[in-house]
């Protein structure tokens, strides 16, 4: 008997956590650029005659796992695939064309999230740090298309970035509709990078080389709590 209470003590524990957290697929869109400073525009990498860099459309897509301390705090971990990157125009013979860079990042957001409201409808807030991982990327220009390497040895002319950690800080707000047995969540987010693409050449400070990520991010998911049951009613209704 006394071998089982560890194990009886260990899924009470479980079931506990597990009754108290949601799984939420959702996917969306992104509309990323990259911070740039003068010296950085000025590389190949950023340059090639690029100028009047824009923001791109790109999508984001995956799981957050929802776990609430209390009627109103709860810590969300999700787990994205998401497209980030930057266009801009490039003078071609007098042609003004567009070049576009597409960057894949596998990305952790763990975010704070404060939810105020009814039973039928919540507002939120939520902030926290992020951490991603460069998967792989796709140069598109006037004439070429090509694969971006990460990489700190890059070939002669290969269209690279040497750093494919990206860390950063996002913040948002949203909207979660309750249906009863789940609830849809609206979530807009800024993601503000304090990695760089491309860390700098020997003998220039980092602050002198600016090149980060900024995304913003339009997400739709369906929260579902892990127990399978309804999703709990945590407000009282106003009369």
């Amino acid at each position: 008997m006394k071998k089982l209470l560890p194990t009886i003590f260990i899924l009470h524990f479980a079931a506990n956590l597990l009754a108290q957290s949601y799984v939420m697929p959702k996917l969306g869109i992104t509309y990323s650029n990259v911070a740039l400073n003068s010296r950085t525009q000025s590389l190949f990498q950023f340059g090639a005659g690029l100028y009047d860099l824009e923001y791109k459309l790109g999508f984001t897509g995956g799981v957050a796992i929802n776990r609430e301390l209390n009627d109103n705090l709860s810590v969300q971990m999700e787990f994205l695939l998401t497209e980030k990157g930057f266009q801009g125009k490039a003078d071609f013979f007098g042609d003004r064309l567009l070049l576009r860079s597409r960057l894949y990042y596998f990305e952790v957001p763990l975010l704070a999230k404060y939810s105020f409201g009814t039973d039928d409808i919540q507002f939120y807030l939520n902030a926290g740090p992020s951490i991603a991982y460069a998967l792989g990327g796709r140069f598109k220009g006037y004439d070429t298309t090509a694969t971006i390497a990460f990489t700190e040895t890059p070939k002669p002319n290969e269209y690279f970035f040497n750093n494919r950690l990206d860390l950063g800080l996002q913040a948002g707000l949203g909207l979660a509709f309750d249906t009863g047995n789940g609830k849809w969540i609206v979530d807009a987010r800024f993601g503000y990078g304090l990695s760089h693409l491309l860390n700098p050449p020997r003998g220039v400070n980092q602050s002198d080389f600016k090149n980060q990520n900024r995304v913003f991010a339009l997400t739709l998911g369906y929260m579902l709590p892990l127990d399978g049951g309804k999703s709990k009613k945590r407000y009282k209704r106003r009369r």
